[in-house]
Formats: C-alpha cells, sequence, structure tokens
C-alpha cells in the first residue's frame, strides 16, 4: 500500500455543474477522463516551472545549482490520471510524495539494527553515527487546483452539459 495524496476541489459553480450533467443522466466518465488527464499534465508542467499551483516558486535547493525534485524525474514520472463515474484523481504514486507536497519537521533517524547509522563519508570512508536529525524538508506542493485548472474545469464540464 502505498501513501496517498488527497485533495478535494469544492467549488459550488463546478460542484452545480457536475451535478447538472448527472441529473439528466449522461454518462459523466468521459468528462472525467479528460479533467483527470488536464489534471495530470498541468501538475507535471509545474515540475518545469519548479512552482506551486499558486505560481509560488519551489524554495531552492541549499547545496547546488540544480531544482528540487526533478534531478531524477521519478517523482514526476509517477504521477498519474485516475477517473471513475463521478471523480477525477491525480496520484502521485512516489514514496515520498507526500513529504515533498506536505513539507516535513525536523526528526531523527535511529538504527533499526546495531548500535549504529553507517553511511559513506565525504572522503570515501565510511561515517558511524548513533542517531542523525534531518532538518526536515520544506513544502514543495505540485498538487493541487491552479486558477487555470479550475477554469479548465468549468470548461470542459461545460462542454459535456452542453456539446452544441
Amino acid at each position: 500500500m502505498t501513501d496517498t495524496i488527497k485533495i478535494t476541489f469544492d467549488d459550488a459553480a463546478a460542484q452545480a455543474t457536475f451535478e447538472r450533467l448527472m441529473r439528466f443522466g449522461r454518462d459523466a466518465r468521459p468528462m472525467f477522463l479528460e479533467l483527470s488527464k488536464h489534471l495530470t499534465e498541468s501538475t507535471q508542467r509545474r515540475f518545469k516551472t519548479s512552482t506551486d499551483p499558486d505560481d509560488v516558486p519551489w524554495v531552492d535547493l541549499k547545496r547546488g545549482k540544480r531544482k528540487p525534485l526533478v534531478d531524477s524525474g521519478t517523482l514526476r514520472n509517477q504521477i498519474y490520471p485516475r477517473h471513475g463515474a463521478d471523480f477525477a484523481e491525480v496520484v502521485a504514486t512516489a514514496k515520498y510524495a507526500r513529504f515533498h507536497q506536505e513539507g516535513t519537521e525536523p526528526f531523527v533517524i535511529l538504527p533499526k539494527k546495531g548500535k549504529a547509522l553507517a553511511f559513506p563519508g565525504r572522503d570515501g570512508g565510511t561515517v558511524f553515527s548513533k542517531k542523525v536529525n534531518p532538518p526536515g524538508l520544506p513544502k514543495r506542493a505540485f498538487i493541487g487546483l491552479s486558477n487555470d485548472d479550475k477554469q479548465a474545469i468549468e470548461r470542459i464540464a461545460k462542454a459535456y452539459l452542453d456539446p452544441d
């Protein structure tokens, strides 16, 4: 089982449009498929701009000049659309996605086996420690609804409601 990030979109106008669609007995799956694809593409574009859904730049890395969350591409490549009869979702399956989305407080790492942690040192040797105190991760939200996304949801829903 993987951790999931769930963000609920609560917009009265869009909700009213969805409810009208359901009342008319139309199959909403194609609409939710289109919505999930749009939202996934929008989410993946944020990795190019290094910004959150509100266009706020992600906190820079403390060391180096690399861009946060894009070094290996793993997180970006593990974002998928999901949809059903009454929902559209963007799913991030990387185990560490939630930590970047929400940020973390400082924490302590203790050895699971043995008396010490061991990891490579800067000079090629091995460093041993009874515990490590990482400072935590700053929040770098990538899933969420931008104003453009909200307008697209409205536009897509209305197109399915009034196809002419």
